[in-house]
């Protein structure tokens, strides 16, 4: 072999590992989010307005009328997260019984109603926005709707507003759900987090994170997962 073909060749092997670890390092330096769901420790009170305390809605002793559950999504990466938006993918009861969500449904971010209509949001790097798991509401059993308390999925329906059906109105319960959040240019990330029904507290309920122990030793979970 000639020293030229030689020197060919192995242009050719060390042009062909610099592309490898150009693309290695492109791949952990460019600029890009990367989203954190943290589950904040207890439900959030809020307090009833007047139109919602003559719906019906009870008022307790610390004058709140509903929590939330919520996570904090925060972008820990060094570029603004576009379009950031997440979907519910599973809600599973501690019995194992799904409950009748038929299709991932999208979630609102804090302060998107049915009033404010769900778009999906910015996050910029280090900064971080929350998003609405479900609502706890309370009611009067003496007013004469005699509504009962619900567990409210905070889900979006096609036009931007809060389903009608009871479909995602959940007796008060602990549940398991599936959760995939995501924005522009990466993939989304999918989490299981437990909510919580607490008794003999202030808090109705808590937001868990399902650690790596308890995903294994849930079978049902990961049966879900394979559908």
């Amino acid at each position: 072999m000639s020293s030229e073909l030689q020197g060919v060749i192995v242009g050719a092997i060390i042009g062909f590992f610099l592309t490898l670890i150009r693309d290695y390092l492109i791949a952990i330096f460019q600029p890009k989010p990367n989203l954190q769901a943290i589950p904040d420790k207890n439900a959030i009170e809020s307090i009833p307005l007047p139109s919602e305390i003559e719906e019906g809605k009870q008022k307790n002793e610390s004058g709140g009328t509903s929590w939330f559950l919520r996570l904090k999504v925060h972008n820990k990466g060094n570029e603004t997260a576009h379009n950031c938006r997440a979907r519910l993918i599973y809600v599973l009861t501690e019995n194992k019984q799904i409950n009748n969500i038929d299709r991932p449904l999208v979630l609102y971010w804090t302060a998107q109603n049915q009033k404010n209509p769900f778009v999906p949001i910015d996050i910029a790097p280090n900064s971080f926005d929350y998003l609405d798991i479900a609502q706890y509401q309370t009611y009067d059993a003496f007013r004469l709707n005699n509504k009962k308390d619900i567990l409210k999925l905070r889900v979006v329906i096609q036009g931007g507003r809060l389903p009608q059906d009871n479909r995602t109105d959940l007796e008060p319960n602990s549940y398991y759900v599936k959760i995939g959040i995501s924005c522009d240019g990466i993939k989304t990330e999918y989490h299981w987090f437990k909510i919580q029904k607490l008794s003999g507290t202030h808090y109705p309920y808590r937001l868990e994170v399902v650690l790596k122990e308890e995903y294994s030793s849930l079978d049902w979970i990961a049966e879900a997962d394979q559908e």
